[in-house]
């Protein structure tokens, strides 16, 4: 007997997770999750279950769509801890607000926002982990190298 299985569990660690992905789950939801997160889960099963049920042969498109990596560049619809969506949004168009090749530091983006130095940085690490930014290091400053931001293509 087949049997699917979405993880749903309040478990972070690395290791579960790999030995999970290696047992085959075809989902991994951490509590809490929203609504939305938990309906993407069953629509992406239901939909990959329908493309092995109805042909007795794949072709490379199928599989890719199988395979498909379900990582999105866009951010979750609840922030992670400590994060303030307004902030993240006056971080964002401070970015955006200039030419797409415009580097920018974290203190030129704190002078022009008003946010402290501190602040800005944990919203540029977010940005990064969202991969909506970019990071280059500028050792030509004649001193400490400084981390330049730019938003990705």
């Amino acid at each position: 007997m087949k049997c699917a299985v979405i993880m749903v569990t309040a478990a972070t660690e690395t290791i579960v997770v790999d030995e999970s992905l290696r047992l085959g789950i075809v989902d991994y939801l951490i509590k809490p999750y929203t609504l939305q997160r938990f309906e993407e889960a069953i629509h992406t099963f239901l939909k990959k279950n329908n493309l092995m049920n109805n042909r007795a042969t794949v072709d490379q498109a199928t599989i890719d769509l199988l395979l498909q990596n379900r990582v999105s560049a866009a951010p979750p619809a609840e922030l992670q801890k400590g994060l303030n969506q307004s902030t993240l949004a006056l971080v964002l168009k401070q970015i955006s607000e200039q030419p797409k090749n415009t580097k920018h530091t974290c203190e030129s983006i704190s002078a022009s926002t008003g946010l402290s130095k501190v602040t800005v940085r944990r919203y540029l690490h977010y940005l990064m982990e969202i991969d909506k930014i970019e990071t280059e290091v500028d050792y030509e400053t004649g001193g400490r190298p400084r981390v330049l931001y730019k938003l990705k293509n």
